[in-house]
């Protein structure tokens, strides 16, 4: 059974080094500052479990609310097109509802494997540290990409409605504001990172480990 824990450990251990190299800087600094943080890496992690759980109550809250518009809107004289198209949008909230409230997410599963090593002190924090470290990574290249893309999606926005010649001034208003809306979206998730890279930067600050 001890064997069986080791190979978890390292196995888990590998893959979230492997995610991203700047995972392997955690091994320049000195373990033992990790017991100094405040809070600790473990901790935050389970924070960060606690949260994805409370925006999926809220999100599955929003769709919930979503849900009972459709319905109240296919209570009027519709025609049998339009309440089909509105059950279904229906059916299709209900069953996004379910698959994200059912997911748990890498936050929870994180943190419930994390407490499920047999691990104390200093190796459970290294670990933690690994963990919060390819979070932080990750976060980073998506932020940037989408950032690329919706930016991407906002220059083409405004070059599509420049050569619609033959559409009113009125609708190409609208998709200017549109296009201006996207590639202001995309240029600020571009420059300004998210808060689990900002965490992590203070961390690597505190115990002395080079940042991203």
């Amino acid at each position: 059974m001890k064997k069986i824990v080791i190979y978890h450990l390292i196995a888990w251990f590998l893959v979230t080094l492997m995610g991203t190299h700047s995972a392997l800087y955690a091994l320049a600094f000195d373990k033992e500052k990790l017991m100094a943080l405040d809070p600790l890496c473990t901790e935050r992690i389970a924070h960060q479990a606690r949260d994805f759980q409370n925006k999926r109550f809220w999100g599955n809250l929003g769709l919930g609310l979503a849900l009972l518009g459709v319905i109240w809107n296919n209570s009027g004289g519709l025609s049998d097109d339009a309440k089909l198209g509105n059950l279904t949008q229906g059916l299709t909230l209900i069953t996004t509802g379910a698959i994200l409230y059912y997911t748990s997410g890498d936050p929870v599963v994180q943190n419930d494997t994390l407490q499920q090593l047999d691990l104390t002190g200093v190796e459970k924090e290294e670990v933690a540290y690994s963990i919060l470290k390819y979070n932080a990574a990750r976060s980073k290249v998506v932020r940037i990409n989408s950032g690329m893309i919706l930016m991407a999606t906002g220059l083409g926005y405004a070059l599509l409605t420049s050569l619609a010649t033959k559409a009113s001034q009125s609708y190409k208003d609208v998709q200017y504001i549109s296009a201006a809306v996207f590639f202001t979206q995309g240029l600020l998730a571009y420059l300004y990172p998210g808060q689990n890279e900002k965490d992590m930067d203070k961390i690597d600050d505190e115990v002395g480990a080079p940042s991203n």
